[in-house]
């Protein structure tokens, strides 16, 4: 019996998702790998205590360390510009793809940690451990405590920055007070909590999706904002009260990751609320860094000295956008989606020869069984996320997804 693959709704191929599995690089054991960037021609990642920057030339088969080996917090891309943090040492910046550094510390805090780098146009902005934020005009070379609106600590400091993004001219910065907006470019911050968690407002990590933007926070989970952040909305179906504390996140197309604390990693879309584990084989540990460098998604995952880098293909793990209820001009419907108790599969008249099964997004099969026209699978014990149906009629395969609620 002949049988062929159509993908109904766009999903990345689930090829050998039986075997699927990430793979331990040969970036040598740090104690703790910090950040990811890539350029078109190099991978850098960044580790602390006393083992610095790595590079890879050859899409992470092999690792090179570099000249610049201080404990790396922050990596951040701008144009043809690399800008490094370091624990204790400052702020470095490279124009020549990592291979030299230079220092970028006037006017920054001598005790103060970069946590994290973005810029606004012309504009960079770093953000530091109790001492605020600062903005440099040129390029780097000297830095401007800009901190009105921000509130300070028990000790009279500036609160904890460790984030930044950026729509158009607005700029946020989360906190360990949760976020605060500027409107003109840094020159004053306002707050813009309303509906986070107040009880989990640290806020360690920010993304976006063009001019939707999303908070990782420490206890809280994931929050996302599409009105440049007046309102928060709560993204947290499938992460359970043990997984909201985020201390990574990027987005990836329609795909968007999170990295928590000892419980894995995560994928959702940049149009669903729901999370599903995506960590297979990986150790359950502090997800430091995760980053997509062309077909592949890497992460830093470890504490103390028990830190690796893991690698796998995007097209194992990636989600595609569409939610709904799913019907097609081949016969195959089922409903509803998302669903909390029963699915419902349905063939039409003209349909012989049906089986079905049920996967995870690591390729494994949780469900398998014979359907004559209608079936009705109960998946209230399914853990929350995102699932596949892969459905064999008597010439072709459709793959769909749903949503458990």
């Amino acid at each position: 019996m002949k049988k062929i693959f159509l993908l109904v709704i766009s999903i990345f191929a689930l090829a050998s998702t039986s075997t699927a599995q990430w793979q331990m690089t040969d970036l040598p054991q740090a104690s703790y790998i910090s950040c990811i960037v890539s350029t078109p021609t190099r991978i850098l990642a960044g580790t602390w205590a006393d083992y610095g920057l790595y590079k890879s030339d050859d899409n992470g088969l092999t690792w090179d360390v570099t000249t610049l080996n201080y404990p790396i917090i922050w990596l951040y891309i701008n144009g043809s510009d690399i800008y490094a943090s370091t624990s204790g040492f400052g702020l470095f910046r490279s124009s020549d793809n990592g291979d030299t550094w230079t220092s970028l510390n006037n006017g920054l805090n001598a005790k103060s940690v970069v946590y994290s780098v973005i810029s606004n146009g012309t504009t960079l902005f770093a953000a530091t451990d109790f001492y605020g934020v600062f903005r440099s005009t040129d390029n780097g070379a000297s830095w401007t405590a800009v901190n009105k609106g921000l509130p300070l600590d028990y000790l009279e400091r500036v609160t904890f920055c460790d984030a930044f993004a950026a729509n158009g001219t607005t700029i946020f910065v989360g906190t360990f007070n949760g976020i605060f907006r500027s409107t003109d470019n840094g020159d004053s911050w306002t707050a813009v909590n309303n509906g986070l968690d107040v009880a989990n407002l640290k806020t360690y990590i920010m993304a976006q999706s063009g001019s939707k933007i999303y908070a990782g926070t420490w206890g809280g989970g994931v929050f996302s904002t599409t009105d440049n952040g007046t309102n928060w909305t709560s993204m947290n179906t499938g992460l359970e009260s043990t997984n909201k504390k985020i201390n990574s996140l990027t987005v990836s197309g329609t795909n968007i990751f999170a990295g928590t604390a000892k419980n894995g990693i995560y994928a959702s879309t940049v149009n669903s609320s729901t999370w599903t584990n995506i960590s297979s084989n990986i150790p359950i540990y502090l997800v430091n860094s995760i980053a997509v460098v062309g077909t592949d998604i890497y992460t830093g995952v470890g504490e103390t000295s028990n830190t690796f880098l893991w690698k796998r293909p995007l097209s194992e793990v990636a989600i595609a956008a569409g939610i709904g209820t799913v019907s097609d001009n081949d016969g195959v419907s089922f409903y509803p989606n998302p669903v909390k108790n029963e699915l419902t599969i349905e063939m039409s008249s003209s349909i012989n020869e049906t089986s079905y099964e049920i996967l995870d997004l690591s390729g494994k099969i949780l469900w398998t069984s014979n359907i004559d026209k209608k079936a009705t699978v109960n998946v209230s014990k399914f853990p929350l996320g995102v699932y596949v149906l892969k459905v064999t009629t008597d010439n072709k395969t459709t793959v769909k997804k749903f949503v458990k609620q």
